[in-house]
């Protein structure tokens, strides 16, 4: 019996080494392919993070649904020659909970985030006091600064940016933003 084992043990091993083999095959044929240049269609843009943007225009036809001035590129929201660090934060969801739903379990109400009601941000802005930050919310970004810390991020959720709340704690240093969640379902 030793002897049936061994043999069914180094059956397993070839054929692990095997998978391995094509594995090593598949990569090797991967990185080819990647190390040739991108192929760059009209209409694409292409530039290095360090390069002024530049649009290859294409000609317009009819079945255009927006003109090119239109469409918001990301990089006027970004200053990239901005090298202030971004601060430490974090995102928190809310949910009311009520006795049915944690000792009886009697509503539809699971600890998913889908059946959050808000989205809390917290930001640490150490040495920084409320008059300092300069802040900005979008249904789908949050922007924070100070003059030395910068937050620029988009939200993991849609949210209603008009019935927000925001509070600073002077003795955490922490800015906590709550946005009620918009579910489109």
């Amino acid at each position: 019996k030793k002897y049936y084992y061994n043999m069914e043990f180094s059956a397993d091993i070839n054929s692990l080494s095997s998978l391995l083999a094509e594995s090593r095959e598949a990569e090797g044929r991967s990185s080819l392919k990647t190390n040739q240049p991108p192929k760059v269609a009209e209409g694409t843009v292409v530039r290095k993070p360090s390069d002024p943007v530049s649009i290859k225009s294409t000609p317009t036809t009819n079945k255009s649904i927006w003109s090119e001035s239109e469409i918001v590129s990301e990089d006027t929201f970004v200053d990239l020659s901005d090298k202030r660090p971004c601060p430490r934060y974090e995102f928190c969801y809310k949910q009311t909970v009520g006795t049915e739903d944690t000792i009886l379990g009697m509503s539809d109400k699971t600890p998913l985030t889908s059946d959050c009601s808000h989205l809390v941000i917290k930001v640490h802005f150490p040495g920084y006091s409320l008059k300092d930050i300069d802040l900005k919310v979008t249904c789908q970004r949050i922007n924070a600064n100070t003059k030395t810390l910068k937050l620029l991020t988009y939200l993991p959720v849609k949210v209603d940016d008009t019935n927000g709340k925001a509070t600073f704690d002077t003795k955490k240093e922490v800015l906590t933003v709550t946005l009620p969640i918009v579910h489109e379902f």
